[in-house]
């Protein structure tokens, strides 16, 4: 049943990706980014949110910093916060 589905599988693996990406975010973009992948051709990064015991790697990821900070881990600030 679909209902059963979602509350079995789907809703306890988002619960999981969105965890994982908060905390790629913390631990490699300084908590002012999020986390992307762009060697990722083959779409393979999402595992990395769905496995508790892979680590990420920083030179796999380049952040998509928020806005006022710049950098690969969105390290540096810009302008006014």
């Amino acid at each position: 049943n679909l209902h059963q589905y979602i509350i079995d599988i789907l809703g306890p693996a988002a619960e999981k990706v969105a965890w994982r990406s908060n905390l790629c975010s913390k631990k490699i973009c300084n908590n002012q980014g999020r986390c992307t992948f762009p060697e990722d051709d083959d779409a393979k990064a999402w595992k990395l949110f769905t496995d508790d015991t892979l680590p990420f790697y920083a030179g796999n990821i380049t952040c998509r910093c928020s806005q006022n900070y710049t950098g690969r881990f969105c390290q540096q600030t810009i302008g006014p916060i």
